[in-house]
C-alpha cells in the first residue's frame, strides 16, 4: 500500500514539474520580440507577395533605430500595413504624380544630391518629413496606399510595430524567399 501512494506522488510530482515547465516556456515565447505578419494586397509586389508571411521584429528597431529601405509594419486605425520606409525626419521628398493621380516618381532630396527630371505630364509637390514622423510607400507605387495620398499622409513613430525580416514562413523546407 505504501509503494502505491509512493507512485500516485510520483505521477502527480512530475505532471506539477511538466505544468511548470510548460507554463515558463509559454512566458519565454511571449516575450520574445518576433511575431508573424502576412502580407494582405499587391501593394509591395514584386518584394512582398499577398497571402506570405514573414516575421516581425518588434524590438529591433526600438533599439537600433529605423533606416531608409527597411520594410515596416505600421498601424493605420485596426489595420497593419506593411511598407517600405522612405523618409525619416527632417528629410525632403520630391513626389512627382501625373494628373489621373499615379504616383510616377518619388525621390529623397536629402539622400540625392539633385532632383532629377520628371516624366513628361508628371506635377511635383516637396514633402517635409516633420519631426516624429515617417514617410512609406509600397513597392508597387501604383497598387498602393501610403504616405504619398493627401488621405494617408506620414505615420507617427508610435504607428510602427515593427521591421519585416527578410524571409518568408512557408511550408517548403528550406525558406527559399529572400529579399
Amino acid at each position: 500500500m505504501d509503494s502505491r501512494n509512493h507512485d500516485r506522488r510520483a505521477v502527480v510530482l512530475t505532471r506539477i514539474r511538466y505544468c511548470f515547465m510548460g507554463l515558463l516556456l509559454a512566458g519565454a515565447l511571449a516575450l520574445l520580440p518576433f511575431r508573424t505578419v502576412k502580407v494582405d494586397g499587391q501593394s509591395m509586389e514584386p518584394t512582398l507577395r499577398s497571402g506570405e508571411t514573414y516575421l516581425l521584429d518588434t524590438y529591433y528597431w526600438r533599439s537600433g533605430g529605423l533606416r531608409r529601405g527597411d520594410i515596416v509594419v505600421v498601424r493605420r486605425g485596426e489595420e497593419k500595413w506593411v511598407k517600405r520606409l522612405f523618409g525619416i525626419p527632417g528629410d525632403r521628398l520630391l513626389i512627382a504624380s501625373r494628373r489621373s493621380g499615379w504616383i510616377v516618381s518619388i525621390q529623397n532630396l536629402s539622400v540625392e544630391a539633385a532632383p532629377r527630371e520628371g516624366p513628361p505630364g508628371a506635377f511635383a509637390a516637396v514633402r517635409q518629413v516633420e519631426p516624429g514622423e515617417i514617410f512609406v510607400v509600397g513597392d508597387n507605387l501604383n497598387r498602393s496606399e501610403d504616405s504619398t495620398t493627401q488621405e494617408v499622409g506620414a505615420f507617427k513613430l508610435q504607428d510602427v510595430l515593427g521591421i519585416v525580416r527578410t524571409f518568408a514562413l512557408r511550408r517548403q523546407f528550406p525558406m527559399q524567399k529572400h529579399l
